[in-house]
């Protein structure tokens, strides 16, 4: 698994910056899906798709959060 970041990690100077790059993709769906929320609601009509699909990556979240963790913890230790 090493050789496999080695590229990335070599461009940046830091790890926070690569773990900054790395995780952006994940928080723009949920920007994405507030922001249509609030415009829906603004608007006058129903955020509920909006707020049924941000529940749905909070449950997701949840289960695969616990999971990434512990992978995580296995790559630094090893």
């Amino acid at each position: 698994p090493r050789s496999t970041l080695f590229p990335y990690t070599t461009f940046f100077r830091s790890a926070s910056a690569l773990i900054g790059i790395l995780l952006l993709p994940l928080f723009v769906p949920a920007l994405i899906f507030g922001a249509g929320a609030v415009t829906a609601s603004l608007s006058g009509l129903s955020v509920g798709p909006y707020l049924a699909l941000l529940g749905a990556f909070l449950a997701v979240s949840f289960v695969a959060g616990p999971w990434a963790a512990c992978a995580g913890l296995r790559a630094a230790l090893d």
